[in-house]
């Protein structure tokens, strides 16, 4: 039977959605004739300072303690909201877990879509709250940040407000500016809001402070936090929501069964059994993280804006796409950001390891005169 016209314009309408672009790390190594091994990628926030070998010794030691043959079992999902109760300092009805943050914010903004809403939140900031938005049939509605400094518009947020505005989205520390907004300003948000408001805090481990512990004292507030930045377990594909009970009994209502895997559960509880060894790691992160700001503020037409993240976005007064290009024939990818909105002439770059750090200020004193 052939499909219908109905079903086929529900395709067409489709098939013009963007697919989310990711660099193929085979077709740069053809392209520019650098081995594939010797490529540098700074262009996903990925952790580069967590040892391959402890990560490994994580996972065989997860491995040999879970039954690959059967469903999750329960008591890993209980045991890892346990871990992370102590990591937080919460209690685990406070917790939900998900398949990376992405996961959770494609929960929630299911839930609101459900209920004709449109999502609030800012400009530039982490391109999956719209993402999801759009693909769920909602309306995003995008606040500018200040453009000098990338701080919050308050005012200018809160006038967006409307009866349709059920749920906003803030990124804190911001993806891809680096900075943290004031907590003031954060607060002022989340009290004059009348419906719930997400504070990502995807990179908070590398930050001033957290809203955590605020969770309780506002009834509309949900934090999300992951496992793939300062743990270094991008690949495992875990995150988790923080609220108060009532909402994460809500958020579970709408998390089908056997969610996670029994890997991705058991890595995550053992690297929280080591946590001292990961905070060291976030240390190292951060020094880092100044010795690359220090360097580049020598260059005097780049511009490098503060970052509480494991990122840097820098400004160029030069031509964006020949500078990019000419990192990229080194074999470094970089994040070249210069056609969004309020950045152009920007590329965010990851904090490497100093190694890294240093191939790419070398290749950048090539181009750049």
């Amino acid at each position: 039977m052939k499909i219908s016209k109905d079903v086929l314009n529900i395709l067409k309408k489709l098939e013009k959605l963007d697919t989310y672009p990711i660099p193929s790390l085979s077709e740069i190594s053809q392209k520019y004739n650098v081995p594939r091994s010797e490529i540098i990628r700074l262009n996903a926030n990925e952790n580069f300072f967590i040892p391959k070998s402890l990560l490994k010794e994580i996972a065989i030691e997860a491995i040999n303690e879970i039954n690959l043959n059967i469903y999750p079992e329960n008591e890993l999902y209980i045991s890892l909201k346990n871990s992370i109760s102590n990591y937080i300092q919460l209690k685990p009805e406070y917790i939900a877990l998900g398949n990376g943050s992405d996961d959770l914010i494609n929960l929630l903004i299911q839930i609101f879509i459900n209920n004709k809403c449109k999502v609030l939140t800012i400009t530039p900031t982490f391109s999956m709250y719209k993402w999801f938005t759009i693909r769920r049939g909602g309306e995003i509605i995008e606040v500018p940040l200040n453009k000098e400094d990338f701080s919050l518009n308050v005012k200018l947020f809160l006038s967006k407000i409307s009866k349709e505005t059920k749920i906003c989205f803030i990124c804190s520390p911001n993806n891809p500016t680096g900075n943290q907004f004031k907590i003031d300003e954060i607060l002022k948000i989340i009290e004059e809001f009348p419906g719930i408001v997400v504070i990502d805090e995807a990179y908070v481990e590398y930050a001033d402070y957290s809203l955590t512990k605020m969770v309780d004292e506002y009834e509309n507030l949900i934090i999300l936090r992951t496992f793939s930045k300062a743990f270094g377990l991008a690949s495992i594909r875990l995150g988790y929501a923080i609220s108060n009970p009532y909402i994460i009994k809500i958020i579970n209502k709408f998390i089908p069964p056997f969610h996670l895997n029994s890997l991705s559960l058991a890595i995550a509880l053992k690297a929280l059994s080591r946590i001292e060894i990961f905070k060291k790691y976030i240390k190292e992160t951060i020094i880092e993280r100044d010795f690359l700001i220090n360097n580049l503020k020598e260059f005097k037409n780049i511009k490098t804006f503060d970052s509480k993240t494991n990122f840097i976005l820098i400004r160029i007064n030069d031509n964006i796409d020949k500078i990019f290009e000419h990192i990229l024939r080194k074999g470094i990818i970089v994040r070249n950001l210069s056609y969004e909105n309020l950045l152009s002439n920007c590329l965010r770059v990851t904090i490497g390891t100093r190694e890294m750090n240093e191939k790419f200020l070398s290749s950048l004193k090539e181009v750049i005169k």
